[in-house]
């Protein structure tokens, strides 16, 4: 999976001249990157040019929140009322609508997508073939992104410091439980996917 910022990016951000940190920073992108992924519960640009499937509990839902958004594309959304034995794919336009902006697909019938007295209906009932994500990331996360990089890299993250004899308590300016700065903590949050 594609790291969301490069060595490049990090050095032009912080008026990075020399290479003395760069294969530090060679591993810290990465886990960066992975670390916000998992946090956000998405991941912003792997799936902008490849489907990805997504499933959903169709018996209660008129709106479906895929975690790729905004949403690109849809090749498809089946459903499926015998755990996957067979499926019928949905109409668009008809059975289903797709909001863009909203980032979401809204059923056609302003009614959920599985009648919900149906017996037996498992809750992975609805099956969406899409394409989600940002090509390029935005702005106020890549700052996010390239911030924690920085954080990690100069290991403030460390609660406590020795400095000449003396110990430093490094925790004035972290998000409470999260080991994150307050300003980066945010941002993540602005874009985190919620069950």
């Amino acid at each position: 999976m594609a790291d969301l910022a490069d060595l490049s990016q990090y050095k032009e951000y912080k008026h990075v001249k020399s290479d003395t940190n760069d294969i530090r920073l060679e591993t810290i992108l990465p886990a960066v990157s992975d670390f916000v992924k998992d946090f956000c519960g998405r991941t912003f640009i792997d799936y902008i040019g490849d489907f990805k499937d997504e499933y959903f509990d169709g018996t209660y839902e008129t709106k479906l929140y895929p975690r790729e958004c905004p949403i690109i594309e849809v090749e498809r959304l089946e459903i499926s009322l015998d755990g996957w034995l067979s499926s019928r794919i949905l109409v668009p336009q008809r059975d289903y609508f797709i909001s863009p902006r909203k980032g979401n697909i809204i059923s056609g019938s302003n009614r959920p997508f599985i009648c919900s007295n149906l017996v037996g209906i498992q809750e992975d009932s609805l099956k969406l073939v899409y394409k989600g994500g940002y090509e390029k990331l935005p702005n106020d996360m890549l700052l996010a992104v390239l911030d924690l990089a920085e954080y990690w890299l100069s290991e403030d993250y460390t609660p406590r410091k020795q400095l000449a004899g003396n110990f430093v308590e490094n925790i004035g300016f972290r998000q409470a439980g999260t080991g994150i700065p307050g300003h980066v903590h945010r941002t993540l949050s602005l874009y985190r996917w919620l069950d």
